[in-house]
């Protein structure tokens, strides 16, 4: 991916002594910039304009010696736009892409506004073919706070408080010009799907509604830094938090309602229960899709007391022993509450499914002779809607089957903000020549880390590929919506904050401070970090097993890296200080370098949702064997004959209709080996202005760093072994070979 930044920076300061006890202080940072980013298909381009405003300013008064107050404020707004080609282009004609009448289905089934038009979304395609964007989003801040430090004998005491309001303007969405998912069912594989004009599921479009969420936030805290004696330091702290429910001013925000949940006030009835059978069914809410629905969608906490301790010892004047915890709290941004306006009245999608049914096998012979026998077909199920490219949301088709399923989201009643427990310990020696060596162990464990899981509401596995069929909450009520009735349910995006996440560490660092022209360090860490719920859940948005099953979503992090050991180091090559004319040519050179060492990050393997029909859900093979090779290559990182195929299409094999047993995160990708190197020479032009050659190598040596290996895949639909001609392949690069650049820099 190419990308051209055009950036403008300025700054502005005032510095004012009033008086030897009152100093005032301001500064206005201004940001402006654009960039281009380009994919690897040139037609499809993303534009993002930014632009943020910083505004900050302290006064800090001084009572005496031992007192001093600092007041402080400051705010912020930005502002970030994301467009492509087709955006605000009025002459472009959604309905003339040939792929039916592209609608928000949730809002009245309008048309799409200029800001929305686009590309839609074609995914499981080899190629890119979608528009990104659009989103608009502007964000301010306010906060103010004070500070007072007493100093009382031995006591260095802390305490203050600060309040903060944030809010956000924001416009998007995750499918604004609607999707289309291909599959091997309809076909045999997903590009044969698309050339075929034969969709697995099609979903409409969400448009770019806006979501406005504030919030306001108060902290307040003391701390002391007790001076024990010459050898003995603690400090001891206690904070509280509280952290405001955010709350969308236009009532955009909504949500699905389970039966026996405790709700909020506001947020609605849990249940509707239908007057003609007494069946009851989960409800959309509040009852308001306007201002009056502006309330708190989950119950408001005040629990964030949070106690900090820190000891340190010094034996002798070389030797330190520190140790500390302590209670934080972990806060989501607005940004991840943003997506409970993708909901009707104002937006939300509808969704639709092919259906079909094995037949036949057949036997194929290609033109270059290779034979594949017992190839399974597949047809359409009679009596259910087809599909297609011409009309994908069955707009103009006569004779609708089965109603649209209405997708939506839920967020726990009692989602709880995130908090997380800090230790740790550490021995520190001076050395001789000005080096000092540390080691110790730093440890972590986070309770009610977010979630966010797409697919709550898909189906077991099962042999039946009718997918709402087979969901558990198959019909909603939305009480904004009466005269709609019941209607069906579909994907239910489950928002909860039941994570745990863990963090162990040994830490080693040999650090020699700046001491004739040299400095130079060396830090290794041996560490693992795991859990569940990072980045919308560690396996994605979508689990293998969301409702039965959630320590199976527990493992490595995506991010782990067990390995790394980093070396760095600056040295000013002697010759400046000759008295020779020498000293303008081998004088003023200074070589910098950086050498990194890491082991891989974790990598899973995935099988086919569509053999086990659940929908999106990452589902994983059955592990049979040892994945591990002795020898792993770039051709064969991995064996794939450790796996199985787990599979619902087989009727004489149901005993593999399950999800599988294999657990992610099995083992690394390549590690990474790579040394940044620079040489500079440094111009003395007069007392006050230097001038500095620079040349920078990133990569020195070339070396690639590999990305992850491809997964397994298989011949057909009956192989149960992985075949696939490139299985455990590595075909990417985490990062680019050697870069090389020169510059010039001007200090004045």
């Amino acid at each position: 991916m190419d990308e051209v930044t055009d950036a403008n920076q300025f700054f502005g300061r005032i510095d004012h002594h009033f008086s030897d006890s009152d100093r005032f202080f301001g500064r206005l940072a201004w940001d402006e910039a654009r960039d281009e980013r380009s994919s690897i298909n040139p037609n499809f381009p993303l534009f993002v304009d930014a632009r943020t405003v910083n505004l900050a300013a302290s006064w800090v008064h001084t009572f005496n010696q031992n007192a001093i107050n600092e007041f402080r404020f400051g705010t912020a707004a930005a502002k970030a736009d994301l467009t492509n080609p087709r955006t605000n282009d009025e002459s472009f004609d959604m309905d003339a892409l040939g792929v039916g009448q592209i609608r928000v289905a949730g809002d009245g089934n309008r048309p799409l506004k200029p800001l929305e038009v686009g590309v839609p979304n074609f995914r499981d395609l080899p190629f890119a073919l979608s528009d990104r964007g659009p989103q608009v989003e502007s964000s301010s801040s306010i906060q103010i706070a004070d500070h007072v430090s007493i100093i009382k004998g031995s006591h260095n005491i802390k305490f203050g408080g600060e309040y903060k309001h944030l809010a956000l303007d924001v416009g998007g969405a995750n499918v604004p010009r609607g999707q289309f998912r291909f599959g091997s069912n309809e076909s045999g594989l997903p590009f044969a799907s698309y050339l075929l004009g034969l969709p697995r599921q099609t979903t409409t479009s969400e448009g770019s509604p806006f979501s406005l969420p504030r919030t306001n936030r108060f902290g307040v805290y003391v701390q002391d830094d007790w001076k024990v004696s010459a050898k003995w330091t603690v400090n001891l702290g206690l904070r509280f938090d509280y952290i405001g429910n955010p709350v969308s001013e236009e009532g955009a925000w909504r949500t699905v309602n389970f039966c026996g949940e405790e709700l909020p006030a506001g947020r609605g009835a849990g249940c509707f229960t239908d007057p003609a059978t007494g069946n009851e069914y989960p409800t959309i809410g509040p009852e308001f899709a306007d201002e009056r629905g502006s309330v708190k969608l989950w119950k408001q906490r005040y629990r964030f007391f949070m106690p900090r301790v820190g000891i340190a010892y010094r034996p002798s004047h070389k030797w330190v022993v520190r140790l500390g915890g302590g209670y934080f709290d972990n806060l989501m941004n607005l940004n991840n509450f943003t997506i409970l306006s993708l909901m009707p009245p104002k937006s939300g999608t509808n969704s639709f499914n092919s259906v079909t049914d094995r037949a036949q096998t057949v036997t194929f012979t290609t033109p270059g002779g290779r034979t594949f026998d017992n190839l399974q077909t597949r047809v359409f199920r009679p009596g259910q809607d087809i599909i297609t490219l011409d009309d994908p949301f069955l707009a103009a088709s006569g004779d609708v089957k089965a109603a649209p399923a209405v997708n939506t989201l839920h967020i726990k009643p009692d989602y709880k903000n995130g908090d997380i427990w800090k230790w740790s310990f550490d021995i520190q020696r001076e050395l001789p020549q000005s080096i000092a060596f540390t080691v110790g162990y730093v440890g972590s464990k986070g309770s009610h880390t977010a979630n966010s899981i797409r697919n709550w509401n898909s189906p077991e596995a099962s042999p039946d590929s009718n997918l709402q069929a087979n969901r558990p909450f198959q019909r909603v009520y939305d009480l904004a919506q009466p005269e709609k009735g019941l209607q069906g349910l579909g994907v239910v995006r489950y928002l909860d904050s039941y994570g745990n996440s863990f963090h162990h560490g040994l830490q080693a660092k040999l650090d020699k401070r700046y001491s004739n022209g040299l400095a130079f360090g060396v830090a290794y860490t041996f560490s693992k970090s795991h859990g569940d719920g990072e980045a919308g859940g560690n396996e994605g948005a979508q689990y293998q097993a969301p409702r039965s099953d959630r320590r199976n979503a527990r493992g490595r992090y995506r991010f782990d890296q067990r390995h790394n050991f980093v070396a760095h180091y600056v040295w000013e090559i002697p010759g400046a200080n000759l008295d020779s004319p020498l000293r303008h040519i081998i004088g003023g050179w200074q070589t910098n370098g950086v050498l990194s060492l890491r082991s891989g990050f974790p990598v899973r393997v995935t099988g086919s949702q569509s053999d086990l029909n659940v929908g999106d859900s990452n589902v994983r093979p059955d592990l049979v064997g040892d994945p591990h090779l002795p020898n792993p290559t770039r051709k064969l990182w991995f064996d794939p004959q450790a796996f199985s195929r787990n599979t619902c299409d087989i009727p004489e094999r149901l005993d593999l209709c399950h999800i599988g047993s294999a657990g992610y995160n099995l083992f690394d990708s390549p590690g990474q080996r790579n040394l940044d190197f620079s040489l500079y020479k440094n111009f003395n032009l007069t007392e006050s202005m230097k001038l500095q050659f620079r040349s920078e190598f990133f990569n020195t040596f070339n070396t690639p760093y590999f990305g992850a290996p491809r997964g397994i895949s298989y011949s057909n639909s009956t192989q149960l072994t992985p075949d696939g001609t490139r299985d455990g392949e590595i075909r990417s690069l985490r990062t680019p070979m050697r870069i090389i650049q020169f510059g010039l820099k001007l200090f004045f």
